[in-house]
């Protein structure tokens, strides 16, 4: 019974909250935390900065007139790992 609960506390902390060295190794392609990434939206080349990750994709701020130019109310968007490139 003991056990089970440790594998249950062990599932919650799945996706790290910052990004290590052995990660980043790991994942070169894939931006983390703090990084800077160019990325496409409604023909506008965009710049921002990884504010969090997350397996499939990652939080960014963007600038706010950037955010006014591709039509979203605030600066702060989600992009896939798939359509993002590290400056």
């Amino acid at each position: 019974m003991a056990d089970e609960l440790v594998v249950e506390d062990m599932n919650l902390h799945v996706v790290p909250a910052v990004q290590t060295n052995y990660q980043k190794k790991l994942k070169s392609t894939h931006a983390f935390i703090g990084d800077v990434i160019l990325f496409k939206r409604k023909g506008f080349l965009i710049q921002g900065i990884v504010v969090s990750y997350r397996p499939e994709s990652v939080i960014v701020e963007i600038d706010i007139k950037d955010a006014k130019k591709i039509g979203i109310e605030n600066n702060i968007t989600i992009v896939n790992h798939k359509n993002y490139e590290l400056k």
